[in-house]
């Protein structure tokens, strides 16, 4: 590598640790990539850390011995995580997002790997000094996905009176919304099979399975794309599914 000056070898080492946080690197990889002794990259090191710090976008960990090195360690605190904070409420306090069933429609946020890195430097930071012996994560979208599913197939049986009219769709298209595409198609197929348990079961249950679970994926993706973002587009893809559940059953 050709010689580089100071301000450019600090710019590439601290996008190299950017791109890598919290992953142990050792001296002897800058020392190799820059073509520098261990103390003037040690010297470096020690200017990148001061910046970091002092802009409060994160810090440098050392580990001396043979197997040590350095690791990047973001971090949002103070005024720059408030700012974050603000702006996620500010954009979750908007009334459009209040979609039927009263859920809050958050799937753009939640798919926003900008905001969603700033969340995760934000709770890192939070819990950074507790030094966890383990994290547990609880799964909870199985229990409104097995609720939502229920509704769609007892909406199904109670307005089986009333010809032409069904609350399934909308209950799919709601879960999808909120949930994602995936969600969205195990709730529609999970709710023709539980509802043919009171219609009957028959060779068109698949069939029943396959376009209320298309339906729900559609819809998800759709929403998940911003190709559906807002009220109106929601309520013409509503209508065209009935059409597309009997043109596939049909």
């Amino acid at each position: 590598m050709d010689k580089v000056r100071r301000v450019e070898r600090m710019v590439a080492m601290t996008k190299l640790l950017v791109d890598s946080p919290q992953k142990l690197i050792p001296l002897n990889y800058f020392c190799d990539f820059f073509g520098m002794a261990k103390s003037t990259v040690s010297e470096d090191l020690t200017c990148v850390r001061q910046s970091m710090e002092h802009f409060q976008l994160g810090t440098l960990e050392t580990v001396a011995g043979v197997a040590g090195g350095v690791r990047f360690i973001p971090h949002r605190k103070g005024a720059q995580a408030n700012d974050i904070l603000r702006d996620v409420q500010t954009r979750l306090m908007e009334p459009d997002r209040i979609i039927p069933g009263g859920f809050i429609y958050m799937s753009d946020i939640l798919y926003d790997w900008h905001v969603m890195t700033r969340l995760g430097e934000i709770i890192m930071t939070r819990f950074m000094d507790s030094n966890p012996d383990y994290i547990l994560t609880v799964e909870t979208k199985g229990i409104p996905l097995a609720v939502m599913a229920a509704l769609a197939a007892v909406g199904r049986v109670a307005f089986a009176p009333v010809p032409f009219f069904k609350p399934t769709s909308a209950i799919i298209i709601i879960t999808a919304s909120v949930f994602g595409p995936e969600a969205g198609f195990l709730t529609g197929t999970m709710a023709a099979l539980a509802s043919n348990l009171f219609f009957g079961q028959g060779p068109w249950t698949p069939w029943q399975m396959f376009s209320w679970g298309m339906i729900g994926f559609l819809s998800g993706f759709l929403i998940k794309k911003n190709i559906i973002n807002n009220k109106t587009k929601l309520y013409i893809f509503g209508s065209l599914t009935g059409f597309i559940y009997g043109w596939i059953i049909v």
